[in-house]
């Protein structure tokens, strides 16, 4: 019995192997057919925006005006996105209302399709962080759609719901006259949402955290009294949506660049939903002076900007910050603390691209990786991602995909390729309080001669 025991081993494994495989072909075969039936669905504005242009489309090295669809940040607690059926989704709307709607796709698009541009950020974005992108929307107002159903005067909340259960409240009415409508969004960059990104139909209002902003694979509108406890309140949250503050991140040159002077500094700049006044840009800690800006695609969307440097040979460090047209200038003073990210908020719950030339200033957190150096370092596996970690805190922050995410739920321990313990962070672990502060971007660049 014991001399079979490795061929019965070795035929559980490749049974294994095989259902894995085979699991993976028919999820690849669902994607496709579900693919099929959104690129049959005909969503399309009665009055489209003129194409994006700001006079910057010749800049190099600058972000695209509008993120590529599938560059596009995605964030989710969950592990993957639903395939929704668009022929047999429903959007309801309930509660304190004298008019109940039951909606169709069709239905919803026949209340008016509206284009915006308009940036999103994520909460955990860091500076100069990729957890942003900016998109030209296609939607409902949300306005048009609740004034059918006319709501109660009791009424103050509203609570999407996705079709997986999830749930985020919103202020039934904007919190203040600075804050532009929101939006059931069905479209983006021209063609219906993807699944990541909520098909068939998401809430989105300009000018709040996307955490605060509403769910993505709607199916409820329920509007109530007051709020009710959402996913994010018992993990610290704060209840109350909180507003984009302005940002500027410098997309060239990265940290360590060697380039010859004249030395082009570019980026975007965001300041939803007043929009950017202007960008200015310190170099070596001298007096900011101010960069060329693209023209303005929307108040609500991002902002290119560059300024040509003359640089004398030698390193030069490089600040910018923005300035929104209400006077909100980007600083140093931080957000009050978020809570930690808990084991369902490690990426990809917001997923991105670390970008490896991210310093804090003018007072940044001491940074280290493993070897000493103040930059991040992949490991060999290409599947795995450390990034530095905060000085004092004994946790790294773990960019991973979806494949691996079942392990870091489970508080397990990842080696890197050196040999380092990667920890994870538990429920019961404190973690890592991301700081999503007004800390300026900063880039450290050796002029040549």
């Amino acid at each position: 019995m014991r001399a079979r025991r490795p061929g019965i081993l070795a035929t559980a494994a490749i049974a294994g192997l095989a259902a894995l495989v085979g699991a993976r072909a028919v999820n690849r075969a669902e994607h496709a057919a579900h693919d099929r039936q959104r690129d049959r669905l005909t969503l399309r504005p009665p009055s489209p925006k003129a194409p994006p242009v700001d006079q910057a489309e010749t800049w190099t090295g600058v972000s695209p005006l509008i993120t590529p669809t599938a560059d596009f940040y995605v964030t989710d607690v969950n592990i993957g996105a639903p395939l929704v059926d668009p022929t047999g989704w429903r959007l309801r709307v309930r509660g304190l209302i004298e008019r109940p709607l039951d909606l169709s796709l069709p239905d919803l698009a026949d209340l008016g399709l509206v284009e915006f541009d308009a940036v999103m950020v994520c909460i955990h974005n860091p500076v100069g962080g990729d957890r942003v992108g900016n998109a030209r929307w296609l939607g409902v107002p949300l306005g048009r759609l609740l004034a059918l159903t006319r709501p109660s005067r009791l009424a103050t909340t509203l609570i999407t719901r996705a079709v997986d259960g999830f749930t985020i409240s919103v202020p039934l009415h904007p919190p203040s006259d600075d804050t532009p409508a929101s939006y059931v969004v069905v479209g983006m960059n021209g063609r219906p949402l993807t699944p990541a990104h909520g098909f068939p139909a998401r809430v989105f209002t300009p000018g709040i955290y996307g955490q605060y902003t509403g769910v993505k694979w709607l199916t409820d509108l329920v509007v109530t009294p007051e709020p009710q406890p959402d996913y994010w309140t018992p993990r610290g949250w704060p209840q109350a949506p909180v507003p984009i503050r302005p940002m500027a991140r410098i997309d060239t040159p990265t940290d360590g660049d060697r380039s010859s002077s004249p030395v082009t500094v570019a980026g975007v700049a965001w300041a939803p939903t007043a929009g950017i006044e202007r960008v200015e840009v310190s170099l070596d800690g001298h007096p900011w002076q101010p960069a060329d800006l693209a023209a303005e695609l929307a108040p609500s969307a991002w902002r290119r900007w560059r300024l040509i440097a003359d640089l004398d040979p030698g390193t030069h460090r490089i600040q910018a910050r923005a300035v929104s047209r209400t006077g909100n200038v980007q600083d140093a003073t931080p957000n009050p603390r978020s809570p930690p990210e808990h084991p369902a908020c490690i990426p990809p719950t917001c997923t991105s691209r670390p970008r490896h030339t991210t310093s804090r200033a003018p007072h940044p957190p001491e940074w280290r990786a493993g070897n000493g150096k103040r930059d991040a370092r992949r490991t060999a596996d290409p599947m795995l991602t450390v990034l530095p970690r905060c000085a004092g805190s004994g946790q790294h922050v773990v960019d991973a995909p979806a494949d691996l995410l079942p392990c870091l739920l489970r508080g397990e321990r990842v080696l890197g390729a050196e040999g380092d313990a990667v920890a994870i962070p538990t429920a019961g672990d404190p973690g890592i309080h991301h700081d999503v502060g007004q800390c300026l971007d900063q880039r450290s660049l050796r002029a040549l001669r």
